[in-house]
């Protein structure tokens, strides 16, 4: 555990008034030389889709595509790293979230940001990329939720969250990213 601090200078109003949006970092060594991603929140006036990433060495912004970016708030995003797939291209997975500004409001929609495309996709347009939705595999909808990349498993897991009725959800589910599977029974107590 390091003592030091960096100052980074870089602050943009665009990306720096924000709340309820989704972060992930490529952490692929000790100290993350790359940067990191924002994407979505809410800017206290609305929900909004627009995605950053903050690149460290640069102390820089950069607008991520906003095409067919999703406008939440309340979700979670992982970075997958591109040896997982087959073209080789690292991408942004996001799972669900909130629409709207009530507690019980969540989805089970699947985004992927392919990072070297600089482009969406979601349920309607990821035929053919192996990936499989959620509500068909019988995820519920959900906001507040946790999903990680376990980067020795190549898989994400999907934890808990708050159920579109406003009840806490307890289930485990992993993503491999191709298939959905059961990882932990909701709990009974």
């Amino acid at each position: 555990w390091s003592t030091s601090t960096t100052t980074l200078t870089n602050t943009d109003a665009t990306t720096a008034r924000r709340r309820a949006y989704a972060a992930a970092s490529d952490a692929s060594g000790s100290v993350d030389t790359t940067g990191f991603w924002l994407q979505g929140g809410h800017d206290s006036a609305n929900i909004v889709g627009t995605g950053y990433k903050y690149t460290i060495s640069t102390d820089a912004w950069a607008t991520l595509s906003a095409t067919g970016a999703p406008s939440l708030m309340y979700h979670s995003m992982a970075y997958v790293a591109g040896s997982v797939f087959s073209d080789s291209a690292a991408r942004l997975f996001i799972f669900a979230g909130a629409t709207g500004t009530a507690v019980a409001t969540g989805t089970d929609i699947i985004y992927a940001y392919n990072l070297t495309a600089n482009t969406w996709a979601n349920d309607s347009n990821l035929e053919g990329t192996g990936i499989s939705s959620a509500e068909a595999a019988g995820v519920p909808q959900r906001s507040r939720h946790v999903w990680r990349f376990l980067p020795f498993e190549s898989k994400i897991v999907l934890h808990g969250g708050i159920a579109t009725d406003g009840s806490g959800l307890a289930d485990m589910w992993e993503f491999d990213p191709a298939v959905w599977m059961t990882a932990h029974a909701a709990s009974t107590s």
